[in-house]
C-alpha cells in the first residue's frame, strides 16, 4: 500500500499567502513618472481680458448654475464666475478650476496634463472673476468644460 500525502487546506492557503507576501506587486512598484505641477511648465504669457460690460460675459451662464449647463452637454457654451481653487492632484495629471467651495455645487473646468505648456499659469486665476467658453461635456454627472486652448479663458476685469 502507497502512502500519499495530503495538505491541509489551511496550510496550504498559509503557504499561498507567505509566497504571495513575498512578491513584489504593481502598487509596490514605484511609478516613474516625469509629469510636473502645471506651474513649473507654464506659458511664459498671460491670459487675455474681456470687459464685465461685453455681450459674451452678460450671455454666459453662472458658474453656479448647473442645471442650465447640463442642457448644453455636447455643445458649445460659456460661464463665469469667480474661480476660489485651482486643484491639482499629487499626480500631476490635470488642474481642476473650481467656482464654489463646495465644488459640487458649481461648474468646473479642467486642463489636462498633455496641454499643461500651453497655459499660462492656472494658479494665477485664484480669486478671479473668468469667462470659461468651450464644449460642456459630462462627468460624473456633473457638466465641466475641459480646456484645450489658453483662449478659453479670459479674466473679466
Amino acid at each position: 500500500m502507497t502512502r500519499t500525502r495530503t495538505f491541509a487546506p489551511a496550510a496550504v492557503l498559509a503557504a499561498t499567502v507567505c509566497a504571495l507576501w513575498a512578491l513584489p506587486t504593481l502598487a509596490q512598484q514605484p511609478v516613474k513618472d516625469d509629469r510636473k505641477p502645471q506651474h513649473v511648465v507654464a506659458a511664459k504669457t498671460e491670459f487675455a481680458t474681456v470687459a464685465a460690460s461685453d455681450d459674451s460675459v452678460k450671455k454666459a451662464l453662472r458658474a453656479s448654475d448647473i442645471g442650465e449647463a447640463r442642457k448644453l452637454i455636447g455643445k458649445d457654451g460659456a460661464f463665469e464666475g469667480k474661480v476660489v481653487a485651482v486643484f491639482a492632484p499629487d499626480s500631476y495629471g490635470l488642474v481642476i478650476l473650481n467656482f464654489d467651495e463646495r465644488y459640487q455645487n458649481a461648474l468646473t473646468a479642467i486642463v489636462f496634463a498633455s496641454r499643461f505648456s500651453k497655459f499660462p499659469d492656472l494658479d494665477k486665476l485664484k480669486d478671479k472673476r473668468v469667462l470659461i467658453t468651450g464644449k460642456f461635456s459630462d462627468y460624473k454627472g456633473r457638466p465641466q468644460i475641459e480646456l484645450t486652448e489658453p483662449s478659453q479663458v479670459r479674466i473679466i476685469k
